[in-house]
């Protein structure tokens, strides 16, 4: 995923590898993507099965907020927050679902990383057959059902933000 800073003419990207060494990195560009930095390892090193989607998203004041799938010890697929103020420290990845999900849910993924005019981070994301949200302010709100897909399932939850805040959900 990638995110453009107009105020420091700066294109950030996050990727994830399954490979020997698997991870979720970060890196940036400061030449419309000619050129990149050595990518950072965000997530944490115990993290070592599967990592995939990660979004990334922008705050006015400069903040980057990365969230990731990773699988963990239990096997079960987990939402993952770090965030940044310059790109090269990160804070530990915090597990978003673990205990804030029914502890049915398995399979979380999907996710979508949006921020409004406030700076608040939006997380919307697909958890086994459900649609979850949280907001960020600082600190992780609770996890809130949007709907319940009942055993037919919502694959792929997508949503914009519009530029006084309000979220247009697709599931």
């Amino acid at each position: 995923d990638m995110a453009w800073d107009v105020a420091r003419g700066r294109l950030h990207m996050v990727t994830t590898s399954d490979n020997d060494d698997p991870g979720t990195a970060y890196t940036y560009s400061d030449d419309y993507g000619q050129t990149w930095s050595t990518p950072i390892t965000i997530s944490p090193a115990t993290l070592t099965a599967a990592h995939d989607r990660p979004r990334i998203a922008l705050e006015s004041t400069g903040n980057l907020h990365v969230v990731y799938e990773a699988v963990n010890g239990s096997g079960d697929r987990h939402l993952y927050h770090s965030v940044s103020s310059d790109g090269l420290s990160w804070s530990a990845g915090v597990e978003l679902t673990t205990t804030l999900t029914p502890s049915t849910v398995a399979e979380n993924r999907y996710s979508n990383l949006l921020v409004d005019p406030s700076d608040n981070v939006h997380l919307i994301w697909s958890g086994d057959d459900d649609v979850y949200y949280r907001v960020y302010n600082g600190s992780w709100g609770a996890a809130s059902l949007v709907t319940s897909g009942g055993g037919v399932g919502f694959a792929a939850p997508h949503a914009v933000i519009d530029n006084i805040g309000r979220i247009y959900m697709a599931y």
